[in-house]
């Protein structure tokens, strides 16, 4: 849509250009407007290019590694996530990794590195609501780790609170 706008604004300034009556400073006052727009177009291609040929689905301009990600319910921002795991009896920090995903896949593969770095799978992980994810909890089950994850509380009610989701 704003390589359309870009290329409308371009056919605007050259028409004037066209129709220009030999003002020398209207001709320059123009043909700056054709360059700076010219370059915006050009740079929006290249964006196209670049989603098109690398399979990328975002381009961050402000920060090219962060990534439009859902914080909360159905608001997105351009952020990072990160994931932590702190041992509780002792307040240590064991890892954390930065992320440009959410909660809800995230679970797995934390579980699978404090594994990895404790040497053993005798512990409990306790998440909140964000990680409650079916296929997170079937690789907790896989690596043979308990987790206690906060059950989400449901989104709408049925008309009748007695066929609500939560007791089924």
């Amino acid at each position: 849509m704003y390589i359309a706008y870009i290329d409308n604004k371009l056919a605007e300034y050259n028409k004037v250009l066209a129709q220009e009556d030999g003002d020398e400073s209207v001709k320059k006052e123009v043909a700056s407007k054709v360059r700076k727009h010219q370059l915006q177009k050009d740079k929006y291609l290249n964006y196209k290019e670049i989603i098109d040929t690398t399979g990328v689905k975002q381009i961050s301009t402000s920060d090219p590694a962060s990534r439009q990600i859902m914080t909360r319910n159905t608001i997105f921002e351009v952020a990072y996530n990160v994931q932590t795991v702190v041992d509780a009896l002792h307040n240590i920090p064991i890892d954390f990794k930065v992320t440009n995903e959410n909660d809800s896949k995230a679970m797995g593969g934390m579980l699978r590195r404090s594994k990895t770095i404790l040497g053993h799978n005798n512990f409990i992980a306790i998440y909140d609501k964000g990680y409650h994810t079916r296929s997170e909890f079937a690789y907790a089950e896989r690596l043979k780790i308990d987790v206690l994850v906060a059950i989400p509380s449901v989104a709408a009610h049925a008309p009748d609170l007695a066929f609500d989701v939560e007791h089924f």
